[in-house]
Protein backbone atom coordinates (compact mmCIF):
# COMPACT_ATOMS: atom_id res chain seq x y z
CA UNK A 1 0.00 0.00 0.00
CA UNK A 2 1.36 3.78 -0.90
CA UNK A 3 1.53 5.88 1.65
CA UNK A 4 -0.87 8.21 0.56
CA UNK A 5 -3.43 5.36 0.76
CA UNK A 6 -2.59 4.46 4.31
CA UNK A 7 -3.01 8.04 5.41
CA UNK A 8 -6.81 8.25 4.00
CA UNK A 9 -7.58 5.11 5.52
CA UNK A 10 -5.98 6.27 9.04
CA UNK A 11 -7.80 9.52 8.41
CA UNK A 12 -10.97 8.07 7.47
CA UNK A 13 -10.67 5.78 10.56
CA UNK A 14 -10.10 8.62 12.88
CA UNK A 15 -13.36 10.18 11.73
CA UNK A 16 -15.75 6.97 12.14
CA UNK A 17 -14.11 7.23 15.67
CA UNK A 18 -15.11 10.69 16.50
CA UNK A 19 -18.05 10.30 14.95
CA UNK A 20 -19.43 7.28 16.76
CA UNK A 21 -17.53 8.36 20.14
CA UNK A 22 -19.99 11.64 19.88
CA UNK A 23 -22.87 9.87 18.88
CA UNK A 24 -22.46 7.73 22.24
CA UNK A 25 -22.78 10.79 24.38
CA UNK A 26 -26.69 10.75 23.93
CA UNK A 27 -26.88 7.16 25.38
CA UNK A 28 -24.60 8.46 28.34
CA UNK A 29 -27.14 11.06 29.03
CA UNK A 30 -29.58 8.86 28.63
CA UNK A 31 -28.43 6.38 31.02
CA UNK A 32 -27.65 8.94 33.68
CA UNK A 33 -31.51 10.57 33.79
CA UNK A 34 -33.67 7.54 33.38
CA UNK A 35 -31.70 5.36 35.30
CA UNK A 36 -32.11 2.45 32.81
CA UNK A 37 -29.83 -0.36 31.83
CA UNK A 38 -30.68 -0.87 28.16
CA UNK A 39 -29.20 2.82 27.72
CA UNK A 40 -26.03 2.25 29.36
CA UNK A 41 -24.98 -1.01 27.68
CA UNK A 42 -25.32 0.83 24.16
CA UNK A 43 -23.49 3.91 25.18
CA UNK A 44 -20.78 1.66 26.64
CA UNK A 45 -20.88 -0.86 23.32
CA UNK A 46 -20.82 2.72 21.17
CA UNK A 47 -17.54 3.67 23.12
CA UNK A 48 -15.95 -0.01 22.95
CA UNK A 49 -16.11 0.09 19.31
CA UNK A 50 -15.22 4.23 18.98
CA UNK A 51 -12.11 2.88 20.61
CA UNK A 52 -11.25 0.28 18.59
CA UNK A 53 -11.68 1.48 15.13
Amino acid sequence: MSVESLISLSSSALFFSFIILLIAIIPFGVAVKSRKQVAAKIALIMTVIGFLA
